[in-house]
C-alpha cells in the first residue's frame, strides 16, 4: 500500500477504491488530466489541507481556482462535494470519486468554445482513468467526444445542460442537482 493511502486511511478510514486507484496510478499527479473545473493538490497535501471552520471528515484532494475545494466527505458515504471558501454549505456533486470524474467530463463537454483541442485532450485523459474503473461511463464519454460540437443555449459543445442534468438525476439521483449540505463544525 502506498504511503499516501496509508496516511489517508489512518486519518479518514476506508477510502473509495477508485480514489485509491487514482493515487496509485498517478492520475492525481497528472497535470494533463486537470480541466478547468479543478486543479489537483500536490499528493503530499491531499488530506492535509484543513479549511478553517469546516467539520472533520472532509478529505480535500483538488481546488477550483485555488479558492474552493473538492472534497471526499468521508462521514457521508464518501460523496464528493464542492466546498466554497466563504460558505457554510457545500454543493453535493457526486456519489463517489468515479462519478465525480464522469460528471466533470460531462460538464467540460457542455461548453468548451475556443479551447477545443485543450478541453478534448483533458477530457481524454480523464476518460482514460474512467476506462480503468467503469467501462460503461468510459464508452459514453468516448462516444460523446466523437460528436460534432454545436451551438446551444448553454454554449458550444457536444451536450446540453438539460441532457447533463437528466444523466445526473438518473444515474446519481435528484439530490445531486443543486443540493447543498452543511460543512461547518459544531
Amino acid at each position: 500500500m502506498n504511503d499516501i493511502i496509508k496516511k489517508l486511511k489512518n486519518k479518514f478510514g476506508e477510502l473509495p477504491k477508485s480514489f485509491e486507484l487514482a493515487i496509485n496510478s498517478n492520475f492525481i499527479e497528472n497535470k494533463e488530466a486537470e480541466v478547468f473545473s479543478y486543479k489537483w493538490l500536490p499528493s503530499s497535501d491531499i488530506g492535509v489541507v484543513n479549511i478553517d471552520g469546516f467539520r472533520e471528515g472532509l478529505l480535500v484532494f483538488a481546488s477550483n481556482d485555488d479558492v474552493n475545494y473538492w472534497c471526499i466527505d468521508t462521514e457521508n458515504e464518501c460523496q464528493i462535494i464542492l466546498c466554497y471558501h466563504d460558505a457554510t454549505e457545500a454543493l453535493l456533486y457526486a456519489p463517489n470519486f468515479e462519478s465525480w470524474v464522469y460528471r466533470i467530463c460531462l460538464e467540460e463537454l457542455l461548453d468548451y468554445s475556443d479551447e477545443d483541442d485543450l478541453v478534448i485532450s483533458q477530457v481524454k485523459n480523464c476518460n482514460a482513468f474512467l476506462s480503468q474503473i467503469n467501462e460503461v461511463k468510459f464508452r459514453f464519454i468516448n462516444d460523446l467526444m466523437l460528436k460534432e460540437p454545436f451551438v446551444h443555449d448553454d454554449g458550444y459543445g457536444v451536450i446540453e445542460l438539460n441532457e447533463v442534468n437528466e444523466i445526473i438525476s438518473e444515474e446519481f439521483g435528484l439530490n445531486f442537482i443543486e443540493s447543498y449540505i452543511s460543512i461547518i463544525s459544531d
